[in-house]
């Protein structure tokens, strides 16, 4: 079975969070999105990193925070989400294991 991951290039991914490319490398350079690819005119993402530049770039301008600060920001964000992942799933099997 092949596993088709939906990729968007990245003068989509540009246009989809209304950011100019050079300002959004900034984004890559601060490893808050990751682009696949070599260069520029080869670089692809996960349409999963839509979600994450658009969180990204509506805290830089709601905070008026810089990029550095808006990495940290969105991987504790991750983690958080994550961590209540986890929570939400240990609680589902400690309740089946409690009403047996």
């Amino acid at each position: 079975m092949t596993d088709h991951k939906l990729v968007i290039s990245f003068t989509e991914i540009c246009q989809a969070v209304n950011l100019s490319e050079q300002n959004f490398v900034e984004l890559i350079e601060h490893d808050i999105v990751q682009a696949k690819g070599d260069e520029p005119n080869t670089w692809h993402f996960d349409v999963a990193m839509v979600g994450v530049a658009r969180r990204a770039v509506r805290l830089h301008q709601d905070l008026d925070l810089e990029w550095s600060a808006i990495a940290l920001i969105v991987e504790l964000i991750e983690q958080r989400d994550q961590l209540e992942a986890e929570n939400e799933s240990l609680r589902r099997s400690l309740e089946r294991f409690l009403h047996k």
